[in-house]
């Protein structure tokens, strides 16, 4: 049952609206450097199909780093859209949100302290304080 929630049923009105903004944006900037930093041309040329992961190419670590700074874009603009409509359905972040950033973002910065880990954690502790729920503020109450 998809029902609109009312404006009142969350502590963190403005987290619920910035959370999903910003995990989109870092898979803007995720897209980017994907598509900016890449040898699409030497993927491509080679035919596109198993063309990355082979030791022998020898750009291959730019291949892979490509590669998945395209799949953690995929992975944000899921988060990002999933908990804007969560929000927009419910009027709640969903905790699994934050949680499961958090749980790919904190090992992310102990094992590479300067990396997109420290965003990760970021949204992530920003999803788990949007979701803390007023208890006050109960639907239909």
């Amino acid at each position: 049952m998809a029902t609109t929630a009312s404006a009142a049923t969350t502590a963190h009105p403005e987290l619920n609206r910035w959370v999903p903004r910003l995990a989109i944006a870092a898979a803007a900037l995720h897209f980017a450097v994907a598509f900016t930093v890449a040898d699409w041309r030497g993927i491509v040329g080679n035919g596109f199909v198993n063309t990355v992961g082979d030791a022998a190419v020898p750009d291959n670590d730019v291949r892979m780093a490509t590669l998945w700074f395209f799949m953690a874009g995929m992975g944000f603009l899921a988060f990002g859209t999933f908990a804007r409509w969560a929000v927009k359905m419910t009027g709640r972040m969903p905790a699994q949100i934050g949680g499961y950033l958090l749980a790919a973002g904190v090992p992310m910065t102990i094992i590479q302290p300067v990396s997109g880990g420290v965003l990760l954690t970021a949204i992530g502790v920003l999803a788990l304080r949007a979701a803390r729920h007023d208890p006050a503020a109960k639907p239909g109450a």
